[in-house]
């Protein structure tokens, strides 16, 4: 008996041992805003299926990302064409900015959070509008379209 007591204390040991070395290299997710559109999960799974994001995710409606199904699958935001899917409080904060917003397709916004691979916990969702974007001309575009005409 007190031979298994050892060997069971020995096991317990090494995996605490195993596990504190495994938690010390692995550095903690970077904290990380991603602009892009917010998009249900059973819709930007098929997005990226049929490797159309880009044109179809500016297109999705409020009421498809609502509707009980989507709803369900939970939400992610496309930056780009790389689709990034929220923990359970991003699901949470993402439908309840789709609920009050007044954009009826292509909602884009601002996420914060901590991302480990395809997957963010989410902090916090910020809607982005377009037109806010677009009041602010940048001279660098005006002279990078100058820059432009000067190629050809």
């Amino acid at each position: 008996m007190k031979f298994l007591s050892t060997l069971i204390f020995a096991g317990v040991l090494l995996a605490a041992t195993a596990y504190a070395q495994d938690t010390l290299t692995t550095a903690a997710p970077k904290t990380e805003t991603i602009h892009g559109y917010l998009v249900d999960v059973m819709c930007g799974d098929g997005m990226v299926k049929k490797n159309n994001a880009l044109e179809k995710a500016p297109q999705h409606t409020t009421e498809c990302a609502l509707s009980d199904n989507c709803a369900a699958s939970g939400f992610g935001v496309f930056s780009g064409a790389t689709y990034i899917k929220f923990d359970k409080q991003g699901n949470a904060l993402a439908k309840s900015l789709l609920e009050k917003t007044k954009t009826e397709k292509g909602v884009m916004v601002n996420v914060t959070g901590a991302r480990t691979g395809d997957m963010l916990a989410v902090s916090s969702i910020k809607e982005v509008h377009m037109k806010a974007m677009e009041k602010t001309p940048s001279k660098e575009k005006a002279t990078d379209m100058k820059d432009m005409d000067h190629m050809h």
